[in-house]
């Protein structure tokens, strides 16, 4: 009995809706924390840099530009970032700066 309600208990946390959220400003996403980390610093310090950076890792796959307006879930929150993950493919997200979302 306690075993079934465990199980419940996590189908339940772990099943729950992400927030909804609409990108507020174009900006960027990556599958790992430490691109994130690395275009979110360059954004802040070396324009020309992030955008060759920025090209680089979307044409390899690894991150995506989000677009404002565009309708996101947020799906975690870590290291001063959010993971975004598009409405229509919601079992992976992009780790993304937090000024990304309204």
């Amino acid at each position: 009995m306690l075993k079934t309600t465990i199980v419940l208990a996590l189908t339940v946390i772990l099943s729950s809706p992400a927030d909804a959220a609409r990108v507020s400003r174009d900006t960027f996403g990556c599958k790992a924390v430490a691109s994130a980390d690395q275009l979110a610093t360059l954004l802040a310090s070396d324009q020309t840099a992030y955008a060759e950076n920025l090209g680089r890792l979307t044409r390899a796959g690894q991150c995506r530009v989000w677009s404002a307006g565009e309708q996101v879930a947020i799906k975690d929150r870590e290291d001063g970032l959010i993971c975004l993950a598009p409405q229509e493919i919601a079992s992976f997200c992009y780790w993304s700066p937090p000024t990304a979302v309204e």
